[in-house]
């Protein structure tokens, strides 16, 4: 049902600059949602840098916590996109799983976006991590393990249970319920919370 090895590829390429526009095989609808999920992760971790640097006034710290509750909400939005369209494509398949069939913890966009993020800090790691072999630094932890080494040790782990995920709702082994966002805020003038429940 699903191959993750192209979109992992894909994160790698978009974080080296190589970006490649027609990435895997796919449907469109569900890698528009992937590199929309991918383009709000990667313009969050610079707008994080950006608020973390020493020096920073307070207006444009308050403008880019605006800026981040926005690429908040677009990520959020684009997880949702993503568990809307392996929706559609289970439908398709004629996968209908009945309501006792237990369902993940996570759902497959909710993994997607670990793994997005999980790409950018391993990113992060080995660029540190060549650097301080430049500068004679070796930073192991009690496993002899480097952080860049730990952080592709959990993209491996992610993607064997996103792979397992997507085998068990391919054969109706696990249920598809969409965790939708729940908001305290955010209600209409009649006093009604106008978000959503989790769907199947």
């Amino acid at each position: 049902m699903f191959d993750v090895s192209p979109v992992l590829k894909y994160y790698r390429q978009y974080n080296l600059g190589e970006v490649n526009q027609h990435p895997g095989q796919h449907t469109v609808a569900l890698w528009r949602c992937i590199i929309q999920n991918h383009l709000a992760n990667v313009r969050l971790w610079q707008a994080e840098d950006w608020i973390r640097k020493p020096g920073q006034r307070p207006e444009n710290i308050a403008r880019l916590k605006r800026i981040i509750d926005r690429l908040n909400h677009r990520r959020n939005a684009a997880i949702q996109a993503m568990d809307l369209v392996i929706r559609s494509e289970l439908l398709n398949l004629g996968v209908v799983a009945s309501r006792d069939t237990p369902s993940n913890s996570e759902t497959v966009g909710m993994i997607l976006d670990r793994l997005s993020i999980l790409s950018l800090r391993s990113m992060n790691y080995r660029s540190i991590e060549r650097q301080q072999a430049i500068d004679g630094i070796e930073d192991l932890d009690e496993l002899n393990l480097s952080a860049g080494a730990r952080c592709e040790l959990q993209i491996s782990e992610l993607t064997g249970a996103l792979e397992r995920l997507c085998n068990d709702l391919s054969v109706g082994r696990k249920r598809h319920f969409i965790y939708y966002p729940l908001k305290v805020y955010g209600r209409n003038q009649t006093g009604h919370d106008q978000t959503m429940t989790g769907s199947d």
